[in-house]
């Protein structure tokens, strides 16, 4: 059985947190980072904001299936070819 990292989150607030992972990732990435003598500050993403967007659109088309079905929201990693029929 697969872990639920967003137990007990509404779908307003899925959608809001969705909405903020969006704009960040259309802002590209950035590291931030300053230092001045033994006092440093260094800011880093745990994960990867693509994974939370996966994260958060799984979550939504459970509460939410007719809204986010999980078609829309589920990336596709497999093709399948088919030869074309020669006479």
């Amino acid at each position: 059985m697969a872990i639920d990292y967003l137990v007990g989150w509404t779908q307003g607030e899925l959608e809001t947190e969705l909405r903020r992972c969006q704009q960040e990732l259309l802002k590209g990435k950035t590291l931030i980072g300053s230092g001045a003598g033994d006092l440093n500050f260094s800011h880093r993403v745990e994960q990867d904001i693509t994974e939370r967007i996966k994260m958060i659109l799984r979550k939504l088309s459970k509460l939410a299936p007719a809204t986010y079905p999980a078609t829309d929201t589920t990336p596709i990693d497999r093709t399948q070819y088919e030869a074309p029929k020669c006479l």
